[in-house]
């Protein structure tokens, strides 16, 4: 998934870095909402549909909450993605 356009723009240079996973997604979201008292909107493409979001923290899907499994089973890390290379596994 890509962030097409945000309000924030530490947001759009991290999704500049290459796709992003959705869970990765949420994350940063959740973190940025919990720090900024202003709403930000953000657009953002997953499954080939494009999402616009007016205000990230009333919108539902992005701020419901982590499962267990993805939380504790999941971890992520940062990789730098290229076109050429696409994805390391």
């Amino acid at each position: 998934m890509t962030v097409t356009a945000a309000s924030d723009p530490n947001l759009t240079r991290l999704s500049a870095q290459g796709p992003l996973p959705y869970a990765q997604f949420k994350r940063e979201i959740q973190g940025r909402v919990r720090r900024r008292r202003s709403p930000f909107a953000v657009v953002y493409e997953r499954g080939g549909q494009v999402h616009r979001v007016a205000d990230a923290a009333a919108d539902a899907e992005l701020m419901s909450a982590e499962s267990i499994f993805a939380r504790k089973l999941l971890p992520f890390r940062t990789e730098r993605w290229t076109p050429v290379s696409g994805c390391p596994w």
